[in-house]
């Protein structure tokens, strides 16, 4: 599996864009994290499930 594919799976509608991974799945992890959500307990629906993989 791609990294695209696994947070495509998540709901992330990004695309890796050849930059360096890591650099890469902090960005996407930070706009998960910036959607709308409950509360600062509760993390956004995206951001929950890709910490329970």
């Amino acid at each position: 599996m791609y990294i695209t594919e696994f947070f495509a799976e998540l709901g992330a509608d990004r695309m890796h864009d050849g930059s360096t991974r890591h650099r890469w799945v902090a960005d996407v992890l930070e706009m998960m994290l910036a959607e709308p959500h409950e509360g600062p307990a509760r993390p956004p629906e995206t951001s929950a499930d890709s910490l329970t993989i």
